[in-house]
């Protein structure tokens, strides 16, 4: 029997697009945990958020779907 859910990981991107204080909301085990938070980790600088043309911090919710076999 597989593993098969959603893992749901909270973020803040910064001013300068790096990613900080990452934390699980929802979590299914079987090592998936783990794995969201290293994929979320290791992403890209992203694109920073924006209020009237002024760059701001922003909380990013993300959902990771697994089916794993």
């Amino acid at each position: 029997m597989g593993i098969e859910g959603m893992v749901i990981v909270r973020f803040v991107v910064n001013t300068d697009g790096s990613i900080q204080d990452i934390e699980l909301v929802r979590t299914i085990g079987g090592g998936c945990d783990e794995l969201a938070m290293e994929v979320i980790q290791n992403s890209p600088n992203w694109n920073p958020g924006k209020i009237g043309g002024r760059t701001v911090r922003s909380r990013m919710t993300m959902p990771i779907r697994f089916r794993l076999n």
